[in-house]
């Protein structure tokens, strides 16, 4: 739980790895290889899908920043491998992967997320509530349950944007209802945003106003 600041400034050729004591794996996630650590002291082990936690950013918590990080095998508990629920984080060239939720958690937040690949999650690459702003660009999705962003259910607190069309957007799963634009409020979708819905109730619904001003290189679909 990140309440100050994290600064975990790893580089291509040493990556900062956060992991479970079972998974001895090293940085090429290969058992049996020159770079094993059998930190538990165990014999060669590997990791399985939500053996801890994960690393939670709080509301408190500024100016963090993470390059060249991967993150496994975490979802105990939570809701991703990494939770962004207020704090001010920068995730760039890294992994998160293994995990029994989410890859990314986002709430009430506006991450910077470049560059990163979201692999073999048993949630969606990404999730987030309707009161966040994220940027996000340079995204690798291989194997996650959702090889995208969910959005909750509910209606929009004001304003909002829809601007991120490296990844596509899912409209959620709800009993009754998908997510309202209510009366006062804009919804602008940026060109070349890609959204979809999943089944009947996945219904996008305007009171308010949607702007979805594609082009013709870059339509909204």
């Amino acid at each position: 739980l990140v309440r100050g600041t994290l600064l975990a400034d790893g580089t291509p050729a040493a990556p900062i790895l956060f992991t479970t004591v079972q998974d001895d794996t090293g940085p090429d996630f290969v058992l049996g290889s020159g770079d094993d650590l059998d930190s538990g002291g165990d014999g060669a082990t590997q990791g399985t899908r939500g053996q801890w936690y994960g690393i939670q950013f709080d509301a408190t918590s500024t100016s963090n920043l993470l390059d060249h990080v991967e993150v496994r095998f975490t979802g105990y508990g939570s809701k991703g491998a990494i939770i962004v629920a207020g704090g001010e984080v920068t995730l760039t060239n890294s992994v998160l992967r293994e995990s029994s939720s989410n890859g990314v958690r986002i709430q009430q937040s506006n991450p910077v997320l470049t560059d990163n690949t979201y692999r073999d999650n048993s949630g969606p690459a990404i999730s987030m509530d309707l009161s966040s702003d994220p940027t996000i660009s340079g995204v690798t999705v291989e194997n996650n349950a959702w090889n995208g962003l969910t959005m909750d259910a509910g209606t929009l607190s004001g304003d909002s944007r829809w601007d991120d069309p490296d990844i596509v957007y899912r409209i959620p799963v709800h009993s009754s209802s998908g997510i309202t634009v209510p009366e006062g409020a804009t919804l602008t979708i940026a060109p070349g945003q890609v959204i979809k819905g999943i089944d009947t109730y996945s219904t996008l619904d305007v009171a308010g106003s949607l702007i979805a001003d594609g082009t013709e290189a870059d339509p909204i679909t």
